[in-house]
């Protein structure tokens, strides 16, 4: 799947997905970085764009998977202690309440 992923890019995947944040891109340096000097102007083979589109598909249908998932143990499994419970822990770790935990 990374047939066609230049070294570049590789490393400025790897850059932006550093878990640390501290240690991760910023975004200027991101914008910066020589992959957009140097294929920022190329023109995108089909077959380049068809795999990473489907790729991109695949991603979201996972996530989907996932929170389907997920939904399902919440609503089938756990009581309704156990989701207040849950919701509750939720709540304190969401710090700044767009329904999302982050490391930050």
């Amino acid at each position: 799947q990374w047939q066609y992923v230049s070294k570049q890019a590789k490393d400025l995947i790897s850059k932006m997905l550093t878990y640390n944040s501290s240690k991760r891109v910023s975004a200027s340096k991101t914008l910066n970085h020589e992959w957009f000097e140097i294929c920022g102007d190329e023109s995108i083979a089909g077959d380049k764009l068809s795999v990473a589109l489907n790729n991109l598909k695949k991603f979201t249908s996972h996530q989907k998977l996932q929170q389907a998932g997920l939904e399902y143990i919440v609503s089938h499994i756990l009581t309704k202690e156990d989701t207040k419970d849950l919701d509750l822990i939720f709540k304190n770790f969401d710090k700044n309440n767009d329904g999302k935990i982050s490391l930050d």
